[in-house]
């Protein structure tokens, strides 16, 4: 026949097997946090970066003298990169919002679906051109001043 416990022992030996679970638990909980935390803020350097690079792009293309023939050349180049550093900050944010957490949005249509595409095809930037890419990058810098106006420091 079995032995019953008294209900004294089980309470301690519940209260023993729950203080075990947490001090082998709080210590994982704890190194999660801190990885994500440390994923967050390595998807937002790589986030700054891009985002720097395509206004810096911008820059490069607006101050372009278009009369000198070898500038021409520099524009499409610079139009090019520009693509490529919005999509490439638009795939941050995708993998952020897939990897890092589901609090990041990812808007495609704003960073890779923008119309830079049309800009340049005759090798020249017209009034309506320039206007666009002025807006456009005053917006990427109001984005980027905003993430900078936080408490994050970033990495170089």
């Amino acid at each position: 026949m079995l032995k019953q416990l008294p209900i004294d022992k089980i309470k301690t030996c519940t209260l023993i097997v729950l203080a075990l679970l947490v001090l082998i638990g709080e210590p994982i909980l704890y190194q999660e946090k801190a990885e994500d935390k440390r994923d967050l803020e390595l998807l937002l350097n790589h986030f700054y970066h891009e985002l720097d690079r395509t206004i810096s792009a911008m820059d490069y293309t607006l101050s372009l003298d278009l009369d000198k023939q070898e500038n021409q050349e520099n524009f499409i180049r610079s139009l090019y990169s520009i693509e490529k550093h919005l999509e490439r900050t638009g795939l941050m944010l995708k993998a952020g919002d897939f990897f890092v957490s589901d609090t990041i949005t990812y808007e495609p249509i704003f960073f890779i679906n923008r119309g830079i595409t049309g800009i340049g095809e005759d090798k020249q930037l017209d009034a309506s051109e320039a206007t666009f890419l002025r807006n456009f990058k005053n917006e990427l810098e109001t984005i980027r001043k905003r993430l900078y106006s936080g408490n994050r420091a970033r990495e170089s």
